[in-house]
């Protein structure tokens, strides 16, 4: 497959990704309001968070490689450009795409979330067993 059509394929794929998701979360809304109990609308808030920072990471990592993909389809080496000159090039090209600081960010989220949720349920069975 060419790079065109693999960059045709990804776009594809992330728009049925996007609808994908919209149904999602019309579907999860419809859960959430049915919820009752304070724990279990956290959880599926937390639920909800993790799902959509997914999403927004696996949408970050498709704009970048369009953007890699774009950036190298303007990079035009002549004959008589010097090594150095093309490595320049390069490094300008892919600057911006190569420092990628949110993914560490949302990464920390994910976990704070997913510990804040594990430390819930720890709390509910030691609630339990003080219980018995």
């Amino acid at each position: 497959m060419s790079n065109e059509s693999n960059v045709d394929e990804v776009n594809k794929k992330a728009a049925e990704l996007q609808e994908t998701f919209k149904k999602f979360k019309v579907t999860h809304d419809a859960f959430h309001f049915q919820l009752k109990d304070k724990e279990s609308i956290e959880e599926s808030e937390i639920y909800f968070e993790l799902v959509s920072d997914q999403l927004e990471q696996l949408q970050e990592n498709i704009s970048l490689w369009l953007a890699g993909i774009d950036s190298a389809k303007q990079l035009t080496v002549n004959p008589e450009d010097s090594i150095s000159r093309v490595g320049s090039h390069v490094s300008l090209c892919h600057a911006p795409h190569a420092i990628h600081l949110r993914a560490p960010e949302q990464r920390l989220r994910r976990k704070r979330l997913f510990l804040k949720q594990k430390l819930r349920r720890l709390k509910g069975y030691i609630q339990s067993k003080k219980k018995k």
